[in-house]
């Protein structure tokens, strides 16, 4: 979930991956908006394996988050909203 991607423990678990499916994303906060804009944008992060060095790599999964209510985030910043594609189902 975008709320762990400030984790390096978490950044490694995607180093490989090339589709990060989250099927119900929690509801708590996104505080750290630059590690999701890192890991959206494909920007150079550090990660970690348990017990190994720190290693860099340039993420190259494509997120998919479902969620029944967008999470909190403080980065109102178009910087931070345009790398989001919000697609609304709507159930009456």
């Amino acid at each position: 979930a975008p709320q762990d991607f400030d984790q390096e423990y978490r950044r490694a678990m995607l180093a490989r991956a090339r589709l990060n499916v989250v099927a119900e994303l929690p509801e708590t906060e996104i505080l750290a908006a630059e590690a999701v804009k890192a890991m959206i944008t494909g920007d150079v992060v550090v990660a970690r394996q348990i017990r190994q060095a720190p290693f860099e790599y340039e993420p190259k999964a494509a997120h998919l988050f479902s969620a029944n209510a967008l999470p909190g985030v403080r980065d109102m910043s178009r910087g931070f909203w345009r790398r989001w594609i919000v697609v609304d189902f709507p159930r009456d």
